[in-house]
């Protein structure tokens, strides 16, 4: 996610574990490096054009093991101008993707709560995509007020 936009949702395929190696060939190059790619030279941001700049557009990711393997960083390196390299453990409060999650929950799981797989598939895709740009704005402005906040109440979570 990024203030002007979302990514494609990524299923994982059940029964598959996420390590580095899914990682790096599903995730980081088969969906981040083409939103990175993607250029807008028209001078306005396109549509499908999630970042207006990649030189200051900033990567986050949480601490999981696949995502701090030397391969997944080493492919970082390589593919994405600027990421956070160690991001917080137990940091919800400073993630704006799990505050996403959290919207895309109370959506999803409404009632009828989905009874199979491909409703929850589908209901999780018509979720995602009828996420506002003002949401996703308000969640990524919203960031450095959480972090003010955070640091005030010593790393404890805080109330938003």
């Amino acid at each position: 996610m990024t203030a002007t936009g979302l990514t494609r949702l990524h299923f994982v395929p059940q029964h598959t574990s996420i390590n580095s190696e899914y990682y790096v060939n599903n995730i980081l190059k088969k969906e981040l490096k083409p939103v990175y790619d993607r250029l807008d030279t028209s001078g306005t941001i396109s549509k499908r054009r999630l970042f207006t700049d990649n030189a200051v557009s900033v990567f986050q990711q949480d601490g999981a093991r696949a995502h701090t393997s030397a391969v997944s960083r080493a492919w970082l390196n390589e593919n994405i101008p600027n990421y956070i390299e160690n991001w917080p453990p137990n940091s919800p409060d400073l993630s704006p993707i799990k505050n996403l999650w959290s919207i895309l929950s109370n959506s999803v799981y409404k009632d009828p709560e989905p009874k199979t797989l491909d409703q929850l598939k589908r209901r999780l895709r018509k979720a995602w995509n009828s996420i506002s740009l003002e949401t996703l704005d308000n969640l990524i402005e919203s960031l450095p007020r959480r972090m003010k906040a955070v640091i005030a109440n010593k790393g404890n979570t805080i109330a938003y």
